[in-house]
């Protein structure tokens, strides 16, 4: 039976008993969902006094990780730093948890004796170039818009440099990514199929030195999608639920993302225009945000 959390402290004895026995462990999410943010973020201290000193995030380009470490490294924590290198990834996601995941290591790193090893956040991405949307998802396109790569390929090679470094990794991405399994169950538009999730190819290249949890699984749902997605079987190695589903919160909306950019800069970066329409001007944007569900 696979381990399920519901306690901060069952959490962090089912993370510690993973971490025991492996370098890499992946926390699959339901995107814009607070507590699992907020779960992570309170949880680096404790990662790093038990030796994991790196969190990858799926939302952040690896572009911007000299920022991400002079922010991190910083005696003052620049905010707006914060909110520009998230807009930089993903103009369409304003969302204090994402971003205040730079904040909640720079805030610890600062308690840290001056020669103790800092805790760093990887940004496991790379920056999508949505001006090549032509409207169609042809492999031509795709490949156009996603120019470095195969993106969970990418995703792998930066976790891995972490782990041939020495280094721990707790890895927060999309729950369809952790999956491991050649195949998925069921069908995903925009990924395909011959090319395994992030989890996959993680367990493949570490000779399986990776585990896979859950957070927030709807266990009750049967229907297709994250309802099944969750129960597969052999692809999950814990869960943690520290609320009911239904008591889930979204994350909170930034009202300050925009500042500093060009709405310009926002209709150039839209991301899938196809699965949410490019917003028509600032006012238009921030209706489809909050409009937007979890």
């Amino acid at each position: 039976m696979v381990p399920h959390a519901t306690s901060i402290e069952s959490a962090k004895s089912l993370l510690a008993d993973l971490f025991s026995k492996r370098s890499v462990v992946l926390l699959g999410e339901s995107h814009m969902i607070k507590e699992n943010l907020d779960f992570v973020a309170d949880l680096i201290p404790w990662l790093h006094s038990i030796g994991v000193t790196r969190l990858a995030v799926e939302f952040g380009a690896e572009e911007f990780q000299d920022r991400v470490d002079a922010l991190i490294d910083s005696t003052d924590y620049d905010e707006a730093e914060a909110r520009s290198i998230l807009f930089g990834y993903n103009a369409g996601w304003p969302y204090v948890e994402y971003h205040g995941l730079y904040r909640a290591a720079h805030d610890f790193n600062r308690t840290l004796a001056p020669d103790a090893e800092k805790f760093r956040v990887i940004n496991a991405s790379y920056v999508f170039d949505w001006t090549k949307w032509d409207g169609q998802r042809s492999a031509a396109t795709m490949n156009a818009i996603f120019s470095r790569g195969y993106i969970n390929d990418f995703r792998a090679d930066r976790i891995i440099e972490q782990v041939d470094a020495g280094h721990k990794v707790l890895g927060l991405f999309g729950a369809f990514h952790v999956l491991r399994g050649d195949h998925l169950p069921f069908e995903i538009d925009w990924l395909d199929k011959a090319r395994p999730a992030l989890g996959q190819i993680l367990s493949d290249r570490l000779h399986r030195n990776i585990a896979s949890v859950g957070l927030h699984p709807d266990l009750d749902s049967d229907s297709e999608g994250f309802g099944s997605l969750w129960q597969l079987e052999g692809s999950w190695d814990g869960y943690i639920s520290l609320a009911a589903h239904n008591d889930l919160h979204p994350c909170t909306i930034d009202e300050r993302f925009l500042d500093g950019h060009d709405f310009s800069e926002v209709l150039a970066a839209w991301p899938d225009p196809d699965w949410t329409p490019t917003p028509t001007d600032a006012d238009d944007y921030w209706r489809i945000i909050r409009n937007r569900g979890m």
